[in-house]
């Protein structure tokens, strides 16, 4: 950027009464003269009370992209490092799973319709949740139907539409399903593990691709006790 040098001319200064210097410094013109024919601003209260007011929004819009900035910074942090392989670690209800920032528990339903949901909330844009709920042990004998009706009833609950799947695979006597689906803007990558009495399911959802977050969420989640 070019640097300009500015210089005052005469005819670029202000105005100034018509008074001669030299009668001031002959005692002929009273100083009062030329105190009086100084201009003065006077402001009312009101217009004042609006100034300050309009000055602490300003501050304070300040503030809130300024917070915004540091708040974005230190999420975008933690899903580095979590697709790094760290992050907080969550063992409980027969597994074991890695979050970004701590995870929150949140149980419903008793018995045979039992949900419990972990979830770790990055922003209202990004979030990472692992899902069981119970099912029959009659599920287990057509693994891969239960897999499939499971997967349609969820999208089809979200009011949401695939982008992508995957057909289950059986390997022992578990079975998996992956698949993608899209709710609005928001895609949800999604992971179906199905045991003897309980379906897993390992999600993030994201108004943008995931995929290296949604492998990192997978990568970090084992069973610690077969059901």
């Amino acid at each position: 950027m070019r640097e300009y040098e500015y210089k005052v001319t005469d005819s670029q200064l202000p105005p100034t009464d018509s008074v001669d210097e030299g009668l001031v410094d002959d005692g002929l013109v009273d100083d009062s003269v030329i105190l009086d024919a100084l201009p003065t601003q006077d402001r009312s209260p009101i217009m004042t009370a609006v100034g300050w007011a309009l000055g602490a929004i300003v501050l304070l819009a300040l503030g809130v992209v300024a917070w915004g900035w540091i708040i974005n910074a230190t999420a975008g942090s933690a899903v580095e490092r979590f697709i790094n392989g760290e992050g907080q670690v969550y063992e409980g209800d027969g597994f074991s799973a890695r979050f970004p920032t701590t995870p929150e528990r949140v149980a419903s339903g008793d018995g045979a319709t039992k949900t419990v949901t972990v979830s770790s909330n990055v922003s209202k844009d990004l979030r990472f949740s692992i899902n069981w709920t119970q099912q029959p042990e009659s599920a287990a004998e057509d693994p891969l139907n239960a897999l499939n009706e499971a997967a349609n009833a969820l999208v089809a609950d979200s009011n949401g539409e695939f982008i992508s799947q995957r057909p289950p695979a059986v390997f022992g006597t578990a079975a998996s399903k992956e698949f993608v689906y899209k709710v609005g803007k928001t895609f949800i990558y999604s992971s179906m593990l199905l045991t003897i009495d309980r379906i897993y399911t390992a999600q993030v959802s994201s108004i943008e691709p995931a995929a290296a977050e949604y492998e990192a969420l997978k990568k970090g989640f084992a069973l610690t006790q077969l059901r």
